[in-house]
C-alpha cells in the first residue's frame, strides 16, 4: 500500500518534471525568435551554442529602458551611463539628470519586455524594441567576437562585435564600465 507521504512526493516530483519541460518549450520559442532575427538580419558571424547544465552554478524593475551589453568581469557605472544617455538628447529636450535612475530591471519586467526569461535575454527578437548600448570595452575585444544570451538559459549566442552593432544600430558607449574586483580568478 501506497503511503500519502508517498503519493505527495511522486506528485511533487511529477510537477518539478512537467514545469521542466514547460520551461524547455517556451526556451524552444525565444530562441526561435532569436534564430529568426538572426537570419534576417544576415548575421554571418552568428553562432548559437548550449551551455553545460550547470554554467550559473559556477563561481562569479512604463519606465524608459536600455539594453547594456558589457563583459561579466566588468561592473556597470550608473553615472557614466546616465551622462552618456542624456548628452544623446538634444539640449532643447534634455531632461535634467535626476530623472535618471538607471538600474536592473527587475526579472518580471525584463520577462515582459523581451520575452526571454532570466539568462536567456537576447539582444536579437525581443518583444519590445529596447535600445541598444554596448560598452566600448566589448569594440576592444580581440578576436572581436561576444557571447550573449540566445534566447533561453541554456542557449548562448556568438556573434562578432560588429555584426551585433551594425544589425541592433546599438549605439557604443567608452567609459560606462569598470573592471569587477569580486570575481574568482580560477
Amino acid at each position: 500500500m501506497t503511503t500519502i507521504e508517498e503519493v505527495t512526493a511522486r506528485l511533487a516530483a511529477a510537477q518539478k518534471r512537467l514545469d521542466a519541460l514547460e520551461r524547455s518549450l517556451d526556451d524552444h520559442e525565444g530562441v526561435k525568435r532569436v534564430k529568426k532575427h538572426l537570419q534576417r538580419e544576415k548575421l554571418a558571424s552568428a553562432a548559437l551554442k548550449t551551455a553545460p547544465s550547470d554554467y550559473y552554478s559556477w563561481t562569479l524593475d512604463r519606465r524608459a529602458y536600455y539594453c547594456v551589453v558589457l563583459q561579466y568581469n566588468s561592473k556597470l557605472d550608473a553615472e557614466q551611463l546616465r551622462r552618456f544617455v542624456r548628452e544623446s538628447i538634444p539640449e532643447a529636450d534634455r531632461p535634467p539628470k535626476k530623472k535618471f535612475n538607471f538600474q536592473h530591471a527587475p526579472g518580471e519586467a525584463s520577462e515582459e519586455l523581451t520575452g526571454f526569461g532570466h539568462n536567456g535575454v537576447s539582444t536579437f527578437g525581443m518583444k519590445t524594441f529596447i535600445p541598444v548600448v554596448v560598452a566600448g570595452a566589448i569594440t576592444e575585444l580581440k578576436p572581436s567576437f561576444l557571447w550573449l544570451g540566445g534566447g533561453a538559459e541554456s542557449v548562448k549566442l556568438r556573434i562578432s562585435v560588429q555584426d551585433l552593432v551594425k544589425a541592433l544600430g546599438a549605439r557604443v558607449a567608452d567609459g560606462i564600465t569598470t573592471l569587477r574586483t569580486d570575481l574568482d580568478n580560477e
